[in-house]
Parts: C-alpha cells; structure tokens; sequence
C-alpha cells in the first residue's frame, strides 16, 4: 500500500478539488488525513491510502496537483492500552524515524495503523510484517 502526499494551499475548497478530482477517476479513498503544515503562508497536506494508487497519481497529474508518492506500511496491533508504545519503542530501538503514523481502525479486538518511515525493511524486522 502507499502513501499519497498532496501539497496544498489552506483555504476553502482546496480538499474538495482534490477529492473530486479522485472521484471524478473512480479512485475510492480508504483513509485521508489532512492538516495545516505551515502557519506562517497557510499551506497544509492531504495524505492517503487509496485502492488504486496509480489512477489516483494520474488524477492528481492531469489536475496540476503536487503529490508525493511512499510506502504505508499497515501493521495490526491487539487493540489494548499500551501497544501502540510498544510498537513505536520498537522502530526507535531500530533505529527507525517515522515520518507519519495514523490509525486506520479498531474492531475484533485488534487496531490497524499505518506508517511510513526512513527505513523499510528495519521496520519489518522490528514490527514483523
């Protein structure tokens, strides 16, 4: 799964356009986040996980958007305090520096998260995916 990094301005109907411009191409977003990441000029991001990232980036393309494509790693967690901590512990005894984390879900008593880090393969090898 990856990643989708949408570099926007911060005003009104700039996360419509960039919504409708994936509807528009039949793209479903699986999960979206957005904040302000500049307090100074009003910028901010739009991250996601779609289910086809290469209609998705075509989209983007053909509407003039900047984006950044990366690898979201998804990991299940038992859904109890104190997994996330251990979880994150892990990657920094690895040495590993997560970029974003954010959580997809809960249900059966397991949480989904997902992350992107400087290191694939050391977060596989710390969270055992």
């Amino acid at each position: 799964m990856k990643q989708i990094s949408v570099s926007l301005p911060n005003r009104p109907g700039t996360l419509y356009n960039v919504c409708d411009v994936l509807a528009k191409s039949g793209v479903n977003i699986l999960s979206l986040y957005a904040e302000q990441t500049n307090y100074n000029d009003k910028s901010g991001v739009v991250r996601m996980a779609v289910h086809d990232e290469n209609a998705a980036t075509r989209a983007l393309k053909l509407g003039g958007f900047k984006y950044d494509v990366k690898d979201l790693h998804v990991v299940e967690l038992p859904d109890k305090p104190g997994e996330l901590a251990k979880a994150t512990h892990k990657l920094a005894h690895k040495g590993v520096n997560i970029d974003n984390l954010f959580i997809l879900g809960s249900g059966k008593g397991t949480t989904r998260i997902a992350l992107t880090t400087n290191d694939i393969e050391k977060t596989r090898q710390a969270l055992s995916m």
